[in-house]
């Protein structure tokens, strides 16, 4: 039986609506992190783009300046999806007590998701960084950037196997896992994809447009959280659903 994604937007909504507590206390923690990195820790992409050529050995020591801030922030954001995944599956069991109840099993399992993380977008990321590096080599580029698109997909749901299947699998398990789960079934995959990581990161673009002082940076972020909530929450009904739905 297919997937009806109009069904899993429903159900996502109805979920922010009947849990506000839950909701309205993710929204506010990635609001209070996300403004807590632009007022405290600004990045300076101005000084990469006003250093001269003979400045570069100089001025290479700016460079962690520039992308801390940017790596401190995806470190954040990857921790409170964590959470905010261990949130919703003890709202499911009927056992949420309040937000921060599972800080300490997120703080566990953080560094395994990372790993997860990593392993994901890894060659995917290596494929891209052969093409920007030589455009000429582009027969030899795109075939391990389309390798890596296919193997992106096929993992993109490898978190939610490793945080909500019971007993809890080791990282090489729920890769596995993941694979087997995905035979036969990866065009819902490429849709789940395309919905979950490249449409929010568009609205973010579209937003970002806002954020030129800080009110407009607040909107903008309050606008991120609510979209990332609630793709989270999609994300989390996907995978009850996928998991479920037999291979073609």
């Amino acid at each position: 039986m297919p997937i009806k994604f109009v069904d899993l937007f429903q159900q996502s909504w109805n979920f922010m609506r009947n849990q506000q507590s839950f909701t309205l206390f993710a929204i506010a923690t990635i609001v209070v992190v996300q403004m807590a990195f632009i007022l405290l820790l600004p990045a300076s992409p101005e000084i990469l783009a006003d250093t001269q050529p003979q400045q570069i050995q100089i001025d290479s020591e700016k460079l962690l300046s520039v992308l801390m801030p940017t790596i401190l922030l995806g470190v954040a954001n990857l921790f409170l999806t964590v959470l905010m995944i261990l949130n919703i599956q003890s709202i499911n069991n009927g056992n949420y007590q309040h937000f921060f109840k599972n800080v300490g099993s997120a703080l566990m399992n953080f560094l395994p998701v990372l790993i997860l993380q990593f392993i994901m977008v890894l060659p995917l990321s290596l494929g891209a960084s052969f093409l920007m590096a030589s455009p000429e080599s582009v027969m030899i580029a795109l075939p391990v950037l389309v390798m890596g698109l296919y193997f992106c997909i096929k993992l993109s749901i490898v978190i939610y196997a490793y945080l909500l299947e019971s007993p809890r699998k080791t990282l090489l398990g729920s890769i596995k896992f993941t694979f087997q789960l995905s035979r036969g079934k990866i065009f819902p995959l490429i849709l789940f994809c395309v919905i979950s990581y490249l449409l929010p990161g568009m609205l973010s673009r579209l937003l970002a447009v806002l954020g030129n002082d800080v009110m407009g940076a607040f909107i903008t972020v309050v606008c991120s959280a609510v979209i990332n909530v609630f793709m989270l929450i999609f994300s989390f009904r996907f995978y009850q659903v996928y998991r479920q739905m037999p291979a073609n």
